[in-house]
């Protein structure tokens, strides 16, 4: 009896755990739709200038192509825009040869 009992309050707290799981992931999922999702580093630059690709297919670069970013609710894309010391031909004052 103590076995049985124990046995069916375990699986109540698992149907509830997974209902209250269900839960929140539903509420997550309205609040991730609400927000403004930001991403503030996207290297794409510099992947597009190693080998340009189309970012309106998917997979285009490892990291990044549109398709995945509106699917996962991207709405602030920030495109990182490093140039390379090697374009301008000389260090950059605070380098002190560091590279």
């Amino acid at each position: 009896m103590r076995c049985f009992l124990v046995t069916a309050l375990v699986a109540v707290g698992m149907a509830a755990a997974s209902l209250l799981a269900g839960e929140m992931s539903e509420r997550a999922v309205r609040l991730h739709r609400q927000a403004i999702v930001v991403d503030s580093h996207l290297d794409v630059p510099m992947q597009l200038r190693g080998k340009w690709s189309d970012l309106n297919l998917r997979r285009a670069t490892p990291h990044f192509d549109i398709p995945r970013a509106r699917e996962g609710g991207l709405t602030a894309p920030f495109f990182a825009i490093y140039v390379p010391k090697f374009f301008s031909g000389r260090r950059s004052p605070g380098s002190h040869g560091a590279f």
